[in-house]
């Protein structure tokens, strides 16, 4: 599991361990490898990383998300409750594990799911991979405004942003979209 990402000054350059554990080396101008394929590369790497760390810890509603950090105004320097420390199920729950128990993780719920859905175009997939390379907040917004179908006033609402912010942040995720997946 990565959990760092590759610093920026060897980013000029991709390597990764092939399935014979050797090391292989990407350089642009090699093989027909360009320099976006090495950037797109890091930023799947980064995502990844992102998601792995995310996933270490348990969902918090934001419901939980506002009750925890009134607790922490009213309690300054005081310990957080036990409770907040919790981690989730690891993957392998997801297909039963000793006890059986549901698992926790979000991410596993959400891979499983994916599994479920019929066969969709390749360039569907190329889309739901860009996605997955973005930070959250643009994933939250492509979540509720192409999956949900949430109007940008509503999406303005949950977010607790203003409306025309909702509309230049999804300005800005249409135009990455349409330059990254065609």
């Amino acid at each position: 599991m990565k959990t760092r990402k590759t610093p920026l000054d060897k980013r000029l350059t991709y390597s990764y361990v092939d399935a014979n554990g050797g090391i292989v080396a990407l350089y642009p101008g090699k093989d027909g490898v360009t320099e976006a394929d090495i950037k797109r590369l890091h930023a799947l790497d980064d995502a990844e990383v992102y998601q792995n760390l995310k996933a270490a810890h348990r969902y918090f509603s934001p419901d939980e998300k506002a009750e925890m950090t009134a607790w922490r105004k009213a309690h300054p320097g005081e310990p957080e409750p036990s409770s907040w420390q919790l981690w989730n199920a690891p993957l392998s729950s997801v297909y039963g594990g000793e006890d059986d128990a549901e698992d926790k993780n979000q991410l596993a719920l959400h891979a499983w799911e994916l599994t479920r859905k019929e066969d969709v175009s390749p360039r569907t997939e190329n889309v739901r991979d860009f996605i997955s390379t973005l930070p959250e907040y643009q994933q939250t917004l492509y979540r509720l405004y192409f999956i949900e179908g949430k109007q940008q006033s509503e999406i303005a609402d949950e977010l607790g942003k203003g409306r025309p912010a909702i509309s230049r942040a999804l300005g800005r995720l249409f135009e990455s979209i349409k330059e990254n997946c065609r």
